[in-house]
Formats: C-alpha cells, sequence, structure tokens
C-alpha cells in the first residue's frame, strides 16, 4: 500500500479509465504493455471504493517519497496530541505491522534459490524430451493455418529463454525499487495460471516465431546455452530480485524472482502446448 503525495499524483496519468485500457484482457496481451518496465500499476491515495481514486498508471521511474516498497519499507508515524498509551499501542501495531513484511532488499535464501533452480531443471528436461526423435513431419506439422507447428513452438520458448532474462537483469534491476502491493500474484498461483491451457493468451510480436534459426539443432544449443545462463545467474546472484520487477501484460506486478519463475513456467506451458500437437488428428506417425 503507498502513500503518494500531492505532487507525485499530479505526475501521473489520472483516471481509472486510463488503467482499464491499459491493462490486457486474458487472452489479449497487447503490444503496448511492452516493454514491461516502463509502466507501474499503482495504488491510489484515498478511498478504494471511491472512483476518484482508483489506481492510477504512473508512467517514469521516479521515486515516491512515503511509499512502500519491496525493497525497503518505509512507515512514518505521526502522533500528534496523544496519550502515552495510545503512542505505545501505534508503536506496537507498527512493530507487529514490520514484523509481517518479507525480508526484503536481501538476496535470494538458498532454500528458495534450490526451489527455482529444481524448477528450472524440470521444465528444461519436460521440454528436452517432447522434442527429441522427431521426424521433419512431425517437427513442422500445423493442426491448422492459425495454430504454431512444434518448430515454432519450440522457437517461441528459445526466444523468450533469452529476453525474459534480459529483462530481468539489464532493465529491470537497473529500474528503482517497485512499490509492495498487497494484491501482487503468489508464485503458487503464477504457476498454475501458466499450467492452465484452457486460458489463451496472445505473444508480444517479439516472442513470435519468425523461423530466426536456421536448423533444429541450432534452434535446441541456443535454448540449452540460455536455460544455463539463467541456472548459473540464480545459483550465484546476490540481487534483489524481489525488490525489483515489473508489470506482466497477464498477470500484473511480478517481482524479479516470479519473471525468473514465469520464464520457467512458461516453457512448461508450450511443452503441454506440444504435447497437445501431437495428441492432434493428422500428426504424422513418423
Amino acid at each position: 500500500m503507498g502513500v503518494r503525495n500531492g505532487a507525485a499524483m499530479r505526475s501521473g496519468v489520472h483516471g481509472g479509465n486510463t488503467l482499464r485500457r491499459r491493462s490486457a484482457r486474458v487472452g489479449d496481451a497487447r503490444m503496448e504493455q511492452w516493454p514491461p518496465w516502463r509502466v507501474r500499476h499503482l495504488p491510489a491515495r484515498g478511498n478504494a471504493s471511491d472512483p476518484a481514486h482508483q489506481s492510477r498508471v504512473i508512467a517514469g521511474s521516479s521515486s515516491v517519497p512515503g511509499q512502500v516498497r519491496r525493497g525497503c519499507v518505509s512507515v512514518r508515524v505521526m502522533i500528534r496530541g496523544a496519550s502515552m498509551t495510545k503512542r505505545l499501542l501505534a508503536l506496537g501495531a507498527l512493530a507487529l505491522t514490520l514484523s509481517l513484511v518479507p525480508a526484503y532488499g536481501q538476496p535470494l535464501t538458498q532454500q528458495t534459490r534450490d526451489s527455482l533452480l529444481k524448477h528450472l531443471q524440470q521444465t528444461r528436461q519436460a521440454f528436452l524430451d517432447a522434442t527429441s526423435d522427431l521426424s521433419d513431419a512431425q517437427w513442422t506439422f500445423r493442426v491448422g493455418p492459425d495454430r504454431w507447428s512444434i518448430a515454432e513452438i519450440a522457437e517461441h520458448i528459445a526466444i523468450s529463454e533469452t529476453t525474459i532474462l534480459q529483462l530481468v537483469t539489464e532493465k529491470m534491476l537497473k529500474a528503482p525499487p517497485i512499490p509492495r502491493e498487497p494484491n501482487t500474484v503468489s508464485d503458487e498461483k503464477l504457476l498454475a495460471w501458466l499450467q492452465d491451457r484452457t486460458s489463451k493468451f496472445q505473444a508480444p510480436e517479439m516472442l513470435r516465431p519468425t523461423n530466426r534459426w536456421a536448423t533444429r539443432d541450432a534452434l535446441m544449443k541456443d535454448f540449452l546455452a540460455a536455460r544455463e545462463k539463467t541456472m548459473r545467474y540464480v545459483e550465484t546472484t546476490a540481487d534483489d530480485l524481489h525488490g525489483h520487477g515489473g508489470p506482466h501484460p497477464v498477470f500484473k506486478m511480478l517481482d524479479g524472482y516470479q519473471w525468473l519463475l514465469l520464464l520457467s513456467g512458461h516453457s512448461a506451458r508450450h511443452t503441454a502446448q506440444i504435447e497437445e500437437v501431437k495428441s492432434s488428428a493428422g500428426y504424422p506417425s513418423k
């Protein structure tokens, strides 16, 4: 929950309708949402039920005094004319609130690293298993003219692998810390949404397959190199991945750790899509 001063609020783009126009619908990941580090969704000051105080979209990277961030929690308690009892109660409530806030501004714990690394290893192996021993006919088979082949799905996975890590390390971590939002999606829900193939999303133009690799072997080699780079980064980084991040066109604000989790879950989602192609009518037997 962030507290904005008057000047900071005037610098933003006002009105709830603006946010709704900028927000991506499920199944319609609009291109204006990219690159994701350019737009932040911040809660408005005042009564949330009042339309005049709906969430606003703040563009840019200027910091705002008084906001509660993932990287650092800044709380100012101002009590005037209160009794000592009220002061002590207020300080006690503040201490309780701070004790419930995760330790942002710190490197990943070993448990968190191990969990993400295990997921990255599992989704890498699943993708390799799904794409091994395929004939050229199977590799390029399309269920319909508007559907991707296994080759195109694999290219999309490989493109995303490099792009997402670059977004985190070269853009999000170099931007100011993101605000701590109360309704941020949990890691578990993020992975559940990714694995739900009943919901379809349109890939941004930059991640769509365009036959970038001349051969299948070259594509797979680059995917493996990119995944290895991601895993080495997770193993060794001291970056504050929970304190930095950016909005996703569908899942809204994600921190850097969640973007890397999304990278892994994204490949799992499209590996499931590969299996759907294999089980479709007309898929070549060899």
